[in-house]
């Protein structure tokens, strides 16, 4: 009866551990996108916080959209990955001078950034990009993400490190189940 209750309260104490936010989740409320290289093009952003693309459908603008065609900011958080010109943003500064900012309209601790690169027969070598995350003026995180091989490449902004409450939780649970068994243990009789 006793190993029940310990088995319990050890679910209890995991499932406490699993509710508690990421340890290295940035707070967000808009994200920055540049090219490492000359033209900025973005087929889709996805900034993900509990498990949902709180960037897909946010205002996005851009400093610059190519000319030739419609590829506007808009496209970058519409939800379409495929990749395909003019279902993309495409800057026109050959300069590597494109900035694409996607406004979140709130703070969403993000946990992992996706982007989607183009995926058409032309100019796969420029999906590599720089993002820098910002929570209101503050920068709160910066990376690069090369999407040149693949035309799709993620970061996972939380780390596999718990906080230190989450530490102290989980080794005072261990501590209350390893004390419950060593009891049970002592008060077993061979008869």
């Amino acid at each position: 009866m006793k190993f029940k209750s310990v088995l319990a309260a050890a679910a209890a104490m995991t499932a406490v551990v699993a509710v508690a936010s990421p340890a290295s989740a940035v707070t967000v409320t808009s994200v920055q996108i540049k090219s490492t290289v000359e033209v900025l093009q973005v087929a889709e952003l996805q900034l993900f916080a509990n498990g949902l693309n709180v960037a897909q459908g946010k205002n996005a603008t851009a400093t610059s959209v190519y000319v030739n065609g419609p590829a506007v900011p808009s496209f970058a958080v519409d939800g379409d990955t495929r990749g395909d010109y003019p279902f993309i943003y495409h800057g026109d500064d050959y300069n590597a001078g494109d900035i694409l900012t996607v406004d979140l309209g709130g703070a969403f601790d993000v946990t992992t950034i996706s982007i989607f690169g183009r995926t058409d027969s032309c100019c796969g070598f420029r999906d590599n990009y720089i993002y820098t995350l910002f929570n209101g003026a503050a920068q709160v995180g910066t990376g690069t993400l090369d999407a040149r091989a693949t035309a799709f490449a993620t970061a996972n902004l939380a780390g596999a490190v718990p906080e230190p409450a989450s530490w102290a939780l989980m080794i005072g649970g261990f501590g209350m189940v390893g004390g419950a068994l060593r009891r049970r243990k002592a008060t077993v009789s061979f008869a």
